[in-house]
């Protein structure tokens, strides 16, 4: 039998994954970017376009080439040859995610024909969504078309005089009450989640960080537990292990008793269940099903402990809590940076800031509690705080109040 012939391709042409053909060319400062099916079409169309950018109108030549060119076949390409090769996974299958979400209605059209209104007919369809989650589908869109235009593929970009509202102003961090964290504690009690919201707790771990850990993180002989991945949901069931999101996440968290307790209760529970996959075998936090938890687990988790609790909280208030206890019990600054693997010590610092001024404001409140409770003190009350001094017993708020301002009437 006689061998297969494999031709070989021309020059700057090559097969994609897909099976389709791409050829690349760059010439006079013009990008030439094809690709087609029938590799005889496309090298002739490859050659008439570089003869054409050879000359002045060579850019309109190649916009007459990609005429047929959809949405949805620009965005494969912009997303394999621009976008992936700069980004992250999570963040390359995050972008999947956004182009779906607010282009896919629209990607079937041809590039060139799509205007400002069908982007506009885009954003109206998503007016349930969250503001900042349309302006971040429309930032990719604006890239998406910007480099179309760029490339010589349209000639303007449909987004530019569009301008949307800004993100919706973030509400005030504030950090829990210990009488409000004992009783979300009390609400965890017997749910398969509980060691996962504890560890939180202790250790100020973002949401995504907490479901990653891995029990191999746990060194038990130098009391270290090391912080180097999160999780994250890219579809359905479909979940990626990353790095953190900076390298200051990676770090390392001293394991005090508390912590060792959390530990050696979440590893008897891992033990009970198998996972449902190999490559979550080594995870620390399984659901009872085997499959990993992600972010939006830990979201609705909280709404439910907020409910059973009466204690509205969020994942990153118990972060911003754990920051609190650190500002309370003067650790420096840059220890509580490294435990919370913030990059930059300003973010450390403008936490500790502002709880200075939550503080702050809390004690002019007591301070105006405590002058109001001295308009009501009279000469008896005086007399009764005085035999209590020299018995040694307690005063009460109101007692105090008298001796700071009472006196002075």
């Amino acid at each position: 039998m006689g061998r297969k012939l494999i031709r070989e391709l021309p020059k700057n042409i090559r097969r994609r994954v897909d099976g389709r053909y791409e050829a690349r060319a760059k010439i006079n400062g013009i990008d030439i970017d094809l690709i087609g099916t029938n590799l005889g079409q496309l090298e002739e169309d490859f050659k008439k376009a570089k003869a054409a950018a050879m000359k002045e109108n060579g850019n309109q030549y190649i916009k007459e080439l990609v005429k047929d060119l959809t949405l949805d076949e620009w965005f494969e390409f912009w997303l394999e040859k621009y976008y992936k090769p700069k980004v992250r996974q999570i963040t390359y299958q995050y972008a999947i995610y956004k182009y779906n979400a607010f282009l896919k209605p629209i990607g079937h059209l041809r590039i060139g024909l799509i205007q400002e209104s069908h982007i506009r007919a885009c954003i109206s369809r998503r007016k349930k969504v969250k503001q900042s989650t349309v302006n971040n589908q429309f930032n990719l869109a604006n890239k998406l078309f910007q480099k179309a235009v760029q490339k010589n593929i349209i000639s303007s970009n449909p987004c530019e005089d569009i301008v949307l509202p800004r993100n919706e102003a973030q509400k005030e961090k504030t950090s829990l009450l210990d009488s409000e964290l004992e009783k979300i504690k009390q609400a965890l009690v017997s749910k398969w989640y509980e060691e996962m919201f504890l560890l939180m707790m202790a250790t100020g771990m973002r949401k995504g960080e907490v479901c990653a850990i891995c029990i191999s993180d746990i060194d038990w002989e130098k009391k270290l537990l090391t912080v180097q991945r999160n999780m994250s949901v890219v579809k359905g069931n479909i979940y990626a292990i990353t790095p953190t999101k900076t390298e200051a996440g990676i770090r390392k968290i001293p394991i005090n008793n508390e912590i060792s307790e959390i530990l050696h209760t979440a590893i008897k529970k891992r033990n009970q269940i198998s996972a449902s996959k190999k490559e979550y075998d080594g995870l620390l936090f399984l659901k009872q099903n085997g499959n990993p938890y992600n972010g939006r687990d830990i979201s609705f988790y909280s709404k439910t402990i907020s409910r059973l609790s009466g204690v509205n909280f969020t994942p990153h208030q118990l972060r911003h809590t754990f920051a609190t206890r650190c500002y309370e019990a003067g650790v420096d600054p840059k220890i509580t940076q490294k435990i919370l693997g913030h990059k930059s010590i300003d973010t450390t610092l403008d936490v500790y800031t502002h709880i200075s001024q939550e503080k702050t404001q809390n004690e002019l409140l007591k301070l105006e509690t405590c002058k109001m409770d001295a308009a009501s003190i009279n000469e008896t009350t005086l007399q009764t705080i005085a035999i209590k001094i020299l018995k040694g017993e307690k005063l009460g708020q109101k007692e105090y109040a008298a001796l700071l301002f009472g006196l002075n009437k």
